[in-house]
């Protein structure tokens, strides 16, 4: 064995030493073998051996590493919230008070400051569509939507409901999510206070309740609605009532309606009902982030989707346009708050913008001061 096999190499100062040597001769820091055996004597069964071989210095770095690491293992790391982020913290706090502020003074103010929007094209077509009915048409009601878009659904489809109720159709009520025919229960009754008219099943309406089977179940459907569906959410019987009881098919109900905030949703209706339909409508009430991607299937021209309403401000102008009025916002009190609500957060986020581009470019300019200081 060489001279060099019986040294090992200091970490600190790159100084030969001894094998049996515990601190370096030349800076008197422990030696990678000395720091070796004392870690492997605390391990139980283990016995001290390594200061008997030589240790490369890729093997002196990573003895140190798990040193450092047993060294700590255990002991609480106290974590603490650099300011930077406990300004974030402040500036969300902020931000939701003006937005809540402004909010709650809109609404004690009791004054319209935004007027109610348009009618668009296709809110116009989806309304001769409700228009068209006639009394005792069955119409399917799909609610898909999850509960946490029901603010805006249930205000996008407050007023189509109310104008099919007006026409004296009968909606049936249909869901393809386990929390849809819930929600449709709370979508009619809020409609109910809306209009202070109390709506009874089966009466007025029918609660289908829940389709699973996602695609293929609602291809089922569409071939056999009987069949596939044969009792209420109530468990009763659904189809003895006399609007409902020449429905074979779904090409046997005068519309089609698919409440939905999902796209994905919505084409698996078009997709998979659509063929069934035989000329029958379908029509859309999707919120405003699933409008721009459900847009070219009313627009081909395919005659795959004949009407569409989509956002707050489309259920606001198809409420205007109908023959009723809801009681909830006979003043546009509601729809300003929601305007001003709107305005205010894109101006917060505008502001926001401009303050972290200018943080940023201070904190930039400090960083180039720092470093030409000596």
């Amino acid at each position: 064995m060489s001279d060099e096999d019986d040294q090992v190499t200091c970490a600190e100062c790159g100084f030969e030493n001894p094998l049996e040597a515990e601190r370096c001769q030349n800076c008197g820091a422990d030696l990678p073998a000395a720091f070796a055996e004392n870690l492997l004597a605390q391990v139980p069964g283990q016995e001290p051996f390594i200061n008997k071989a030589r240790i490369t210095p890729a093997q002196q770095v990573h003895l140190r590493l798990l040193g450092e690491m047993l060294a700590v293992e255990g002991q609480a790391l106290l974590l603490g919230i650099s300011p930077r982020r406990a300004g974030y913290t402040t500036l969300r706090i902020g931000t939701s008070l003006v937005l809540f502020l402004v909010l709650l003074f809109s609404l004690l103010a009791n004054k319209p400051v935004f007027t109610h929007p348009s009618l668009t094209s296709e809110a116009l077509e989806a309304r001769q569509l409700v228009y068209a009915l006639t009394p005792g048409a069955p119409v399917l009601f799909v609610v898909d939507y999850q509960p946490g878009f029901s603010g805006e659904m249930t205000r996008l489809g407050q007023g189509v409901l109310a104008h099919i109720l007006a026409q004296r159709a009968y909606p049936v009520f249909l869901s393809t999510h386990p929390t849809g025919p819930a929600q449709a229960e709370v979508f009619i009754t809020d409609l109910g206070i809306s209009t202070g008219i109390a709506y009874l099943t089966p009466d007025q309406y029918l609660n289908l309740g829940y389709l699973p089977g996602g695609p293929s179940g609602l291809l089922s459907f569409s071939q056999a609605p009987q069949q596939v569906m044969p009792l209420t959410a109530d468990g009763n019987s659904a189809w003895q009532d006399p609007p409902l009881q020449t429905i074979q098919s779904l090409s046997d109900f005068s519309l089609v309606l698919v409440m939905t905030e999902d796209p994905d949703t919505a084409r698996t209706w078009i997709e998979q009902a659509g063929p069934q339909l035989q000329g029958k409508p379908l029509m859309l009430l999707l919120s405003a982030q699933a409008e721009p991607s459900l847009r070219p299937y009313l627009e081909s021209g395919s005659g795959q989707v004949q009407g569409m309403v989509s956002g707050v401000s489309g259920g606001v102008a198809y409420q205007d346009s109908a023959v009723f009025t809801l009681q909830s916002d006979t003043s546009g009190i509601t729809w300003s708050a929601y305007s001003l609500g709107l305005w205010v957060g894109a101006i917060l986020l505008l502001l926001a913008g401009l303050y972290g581009v200018f943080r940023l470019v201070r904190e930039q300019e400090n960083e180039l001061s720092r470093g030409d200081k000596p």
